[in-house]
């Protein structure tokens, strides 16, 4: 393995600190040459998008979710819908489905402006949870020489996703949001489908493991949903986030 794997492997063992997987992996894909690591996180039972990370300036991370760029962004919708990796430039992009063309046309050609020139889009699905991850690995080179850059470090690009998706999965299940960590919310109520009817089950008393039972889920995915809907309703335990859903009568 080569040597750079290894101490992503072991820095991802040895991390501590909240959200520390994300910071791991933005230093290793800058080390292969990215220039911005933007990784979505999803949920696929309800194609609720939960929030991303990203290295982008925290002015342009905000504009982009005050002017809902994370409702029309072709990249992650491409991530979401797809399993395979893409390698695109901003005018490439604008052959890709758009749910409102005008607005992530005007994305694309402001992203250009900070230096995006072409990127790498990386879906990673879960295997064991209804989580996505979409990686967008950004240069400020032209297509055709991300694409040389890619191929050259194809296999530690490939195994480096595998690794740090699990650990970052593993950091947003256990909370551990970080720095970088942009929620983003879905609907007025914050609450996807899924987490109402988790929680309800939680007002009820029932585990997790026979609410994953009744859903015909993981319990790993039923713990992921209590954890985003205590994120998203500022609660600091599962008891509190379902005593808040039920003031707010959101179950």
């Amino acid at each position: 393995m080569e040597n750079r794997l290894v101490d992503l492997l072991d820095r991802l063992d040895r991390r501590t600190a909240d959200g520390e997987a994300y910071a791991i992996t933005n230093d290793f894909f800058l080390d292969l040459g990215f220039r911005y690591v933007n990784i979505g996180v999803a949920s696929l039972s309800d194609s609720g998008v939960l929030g991303m990370y990203s290295n982008m300036r925290e002015a342009w991370m905000s504009h982009y979710v005050e002017s809902g760029y994370h409702e029309c962004d072709v990249m992650f919708d491409y991530a979401i819908s797809n399993d395979t990796a893409r390698l695109c430039d901003p005018a490439n992009n604008l052959e890709l489905p758009s749910r409102n063309k005008a607005r992530s046309d005007q994305m694309l050609a402001e992203v250009q402006e900070e230096g995006l020139r072409s990127s790498l889009i990386l879906p990673r699905h879960s295997a064991v949870s209804d989580h996505m991850i979409g990686f967008n690995l950004c240069t400020d080179l032209d297509k055709l020489e991300t694409g040389r850059m890619c191929d050259a470090h194809q296999y530690a690009i490939s195994l480096g996703a595998a690794l740090t998706q699990t650990a970052i999965i593993e950091d947003v299940e256990g909370d551990s949001y970080g720095t970088f960590w942009l929620p983003i919310a879905n609907d007025p109520v914050k609450l996807s489908a899924r987490e109402m009817e988790v929680l309800k089950w939680l007002s009820e008393g029932l585990r997790n493991d026979r609410i994953a039972d009744r859903l015909k889920i993981s319990n790993a995915t039923v713990n992921f949903h209590v954890t985003s809907a205590k994120k998203k309703l500022g609660a600091k335990t599962r008891e509190q986030a379902v005593a808040i859903a039920l003031v707010k009568k959101y179950i």
